[in-house]
């Protein structure tokens, strides 16, 4: 994902040609790894703890040594995500005012027996001066259809453009 948000194109202008590094609108994607714990939103369900998870495989992909013997979970790609400055919209919109609440950080799959507690590890991204656009994030139940549930993102389609506007807009 960093490298996708990393591309610069070249495009001809009046002026001629001018590089430009495009903004990642949405990408959304199973993280096989949680939030960072530290930004939780307040009430969020909390990341399961290693004991919590009793495969001993998905407990081993879930989480990463970080001395002999001791493992934490894993949540080094939402770390990498935000030094990209990629935000989870989710996040953005549980903690707007009037917004959508814990809703929009509900988990993405079930409590299980063996993957543990139910939990968010299914989110969308996008480039952080993108997230005054970000109006709803709502997580779809597929019971039934999947063992992951959707995450839905709604953007205000005037305020990407003036968004677009202000960060690209040509100068003589």
């Amino acid at each position: 994902m960093t490298r996708f948000a990393d591309r610069v194109e070249t495009y001809e202008t009046e002026h001629g040609p001018v590089k430009r590094k495009l903004p990642v609108l949405a990408i959304g994607m199973d993280c096989n790894s949680y939030v960072d714990p530290d930004r939780l939103v307040p009430g969020e369900h909390p990341i399961p703890t290693l004991d919590e998870i009793k495969d001993p495989q998905h407990r081993a992909h879930r989480s990463y040594e970080i001395a002999p013997g001791q493992r934490v979970m894993d949540s080094e790609p939402d770390r990498i995500l935000l030094t990209a400055h990629l935000e989870d919209v989710a996040r953005h919109a549980a903690l707007l005012p009037g917004g959508p609440g814990l809703s929009a950080v509900a988990p993405t799959v079930d409590a299980s027996d063996t993957h543990g507690p139910a939990h968010r590890v299914d989110r969308v991204c996008t480039t952080d001066w993108l997230l005054p656009a970000v109006v709803n994030v709502e997580v779809i139940d597929m019971t039934g259809l999947s063992d992951h549930h959707t995450v839905v993102v709604t953007y205000d389609l005037a305020t990407v453009i003036d968004l677009y506007r202000a960060r690209f807009a040509l100068t003589d």
